[in-house]
């Protein structure tokens, strides 16, 4: 039997997580439930969370307006996603327009109190019996989720919401609103979030060709980058290929194909836009740079991202020691706050 973690709020209804955890526990599920397991866990996502993620096959995601709402809910299931895991929402309070982007194009079983009980567990169990769906392929060098890898649920979302939900729904869109930028300054964690959107099970089920990575240098040509996403692609061209004849080459790759290209730090708008124009109609383009005014110029999508807050820092630096955040001595405010919300710089301290 497959092990369950059950990301849930407590306040959304928690008899029910207590009922159906017992259900999956005697039917031999190796189900993990916080009150069985860390029933005086704090509101923080600790190693002990994410362990508990990483040891099991799936995430069962007990949706309600609580568990919407919460931050630490949403980093379980996003650090499920990042790690590659199945996870299956089920809807137990509201409506279905609270499923959030990352899981929109995921089967979600209705299992709110107008349905008969039986019934909705059995579909339950079925689901988490099933093999796990393939996922898209990595090609090229992402990078590893660093240690202490704190889930930016507000961020993520919002890529999610951009990128994966409108392949999904009949939308025609010119090349520039096929490609996404993740604008900041350096150390702010752009590269980090663009990697664990690239490893999500969410993204990797949707783009089912492929995820392909590249980085960028300052004096990367429009060449060069058109190459090596064809090199990471296994596709090989000509020494002395220009850059249409690449460009024809990646159009000629990707057409039909199901593909999210991801670029890491661009410098340059001429670098991308050769990318812009071969990018196909199901296929997507996320680059991460420091200068917002390449999405201008593109007429591309655009999302910042900010440095941490500093309750959000403070976490950051509780992860790293193995501490709550109530716990941290005055002195991590201090080191928080000199840090700038970094957290590149805060890995370092």
């Amino acid at each position: 039997m497959p092990g369950v973690f059950i990301s849930y709020a407590r306040s959304d209804d928690e008899p029910y997580v207590r009922d159906l955890y017992n259900h999956l526990h005697a039917g031999g599920f190796d189900a993990w439930f916080d009150r069985e397991h860390m029933p005086s866990r704090s509101l923080t996502f600790l190693q002990e969370i994410r362990d508990a993620i990483r040891e099991r096959d799936r995430l069962l995601i007990i949706l309600g307006p609580a568990a919407v709402k919460s931050d630490y809910v949403r980093a379980e299931w996003q650090a499920a996603l990042v790690e590659g895991k199945a996870v299956t929402p089920i809807l137990r309070l509201g409506d279905y327009d609270l499923v959030p982007p990352e899981l929109k194009n995921f089967h979600c079983p209705d299992v709110r109190i107008t349905r008969p009980v039986e019934a909705a567990l059995e579909e339950v169990i079925r689901i988490l019996n099933e093999p796990v769906p393939p996922l898209g392929v990595l090609l090229g060098s992402i990078p590893a989720v660093p240690p202490h890898f704190q889930p930016r649920p507000d961020d993520l979302s919002q890529l999610a919401r951009t990128i994966l939900y409108e392949v999904e729904h009949p939308v025609v869109l010119d090349p520039p609103q096929r490609t996404t930028l993740l604008h900041g300054m350096g150390g702010v964690g752009k590269s980090v979030l663009a990697a664990a959107f690239a490893r999500a099970t969410s993204a990797r089920r949707v783009f089912s060709d492929g995820v392909v990575w590249i980085d960028l240098t300052t004096s990367s040509t429009p060449l060069e980058a058109v190459r090596s996403v064809l090199i990471a692609a296994g596709q090989t061209i000509g020494a002395s290929a220009g850059l249409s004849e690449a460009v024809s080459a990646l159009r000629q790759w990707l057409d039909q194909r199901r593909c999210l290209i991801i670029v890491d730090n661009a410098w340059d708008v001429n670098q991308i836009a050769p990318l812009v124009q071969a990018i196909s109609p199901v296929s997507r383009l996320l680059v991460t740079t420091r200068d917002a005014g390449i999405a201008t110029s593109l007429g591309a999508n655009s999302q910042g991202v900010n440095a941490l807050s500093l309750p959000a820092a403070l976490v950051q630096l509780g992860d790293w020691v193995g501490s709550p955040v109530e716990d941290l001595p005055e002195e991590a405010r201090l080191v928080a706050e000199q840090c700038g919300g970094l957290p590149f710089a805060l890995a370092l301290q």
